[in-house]
């Protein structure tokens, strides 16, 4: 651990490694969590991420930015007892993108457990094709000037309505920025419309990827971790 100055806030910064891979290289990023005791007093961790786990709502239907939204939102943790004052205190958690990963895996909570049963969550997310991170990059990361924006190449489905069992597929976005099902052996041609709509209800695993300006721009002087 070390100290982070920052105005009259005193942050003690602790960094968590990444042992560096084929994988880390592409689905690596890593994210900061801010643990905010007071207006003098804070811890941060920086530490690597291969995805990002969204849970979704009891609603029929969600935006993936507001999951997203939700997912970065500042959590205030009450009755958290301070040592030095001697009192309970209320205290401020926030998690932001420190270094952005080349591919990016949003993982979609459709699964829920509760005790000794699991049942499938049917929201239907509405997921765009192009995905701006933007608001939810740290100000003082060197990756937070840059624009960068993700573009969908893949889409992993779950066909049926229970936790156990069910069907797999996969649409994946070819080189020639054409589209493809996979579906056990089968192999066929999908249009980018039916991507986006059909796959709402079922869609489990999101794969977005830096587009190139973007994949230029955010490496720049980029933290090693």
């Amino acid at each position: 651990g070390g100290g982070a100055g920052g105005g009259k806030t005193k942050t003690t910064l602790r960094i968590i490694g990444m042992d560096k891979s084929p994988v880390s290289e592409c689905f690596g990023g890593v994210l900061k969590t801010t643990i905010r005791y007071s207006a003098s007093k804070a811890s941060a961790s920086l530490e690597p991420f291969w995805s990002i786990a969204l849970d979704l709502s009891d609603a029929k239907q969600i935006a993936l930015e507001d999951a997203l939204a939700a997912y970065f939102a500042e959590e205030k943790i009450e009755g958290v007892y301070n040592d030095s004052t001697k009192q309970e205190s209320r205290i401020g958690k926030r998690v932001e993108i420190e270094r952005g990963p080349q591919v990016l895996l949003l993982h979609l909570k459709r699964f829920m457990f509760d005790g000794s049963t699991a049942h499938k969550t049917v929201t239907r997310v509405e997921f765009p094709e192009s995905l701006s991170l933007d608001d939810y990059y740290c100000k003082g990361s060197t990756s937070a000037a840059a624009n960068c924006n993700y573009a969908l190449i893949g889409v992993v489905s779950h066909h049926g309505p229970k936790s156990h069992q069910g069907h797999y597929t996969a649409s994946i976005r070819q080189p020639t920025m054409e589209w493809s099902k996979l579906d056990d052996d089968s192999v066929s041609s999908v249009s980018l419309h039916d991507v986006l709509q059909e796959q709402q209800g079922n869609a489990y695993l999101l794969i977005y990827e830096l587009t190139k300006v973007s994949k230029r721009d955010c490496n720049v002087e980029s933290p090693a971790i």
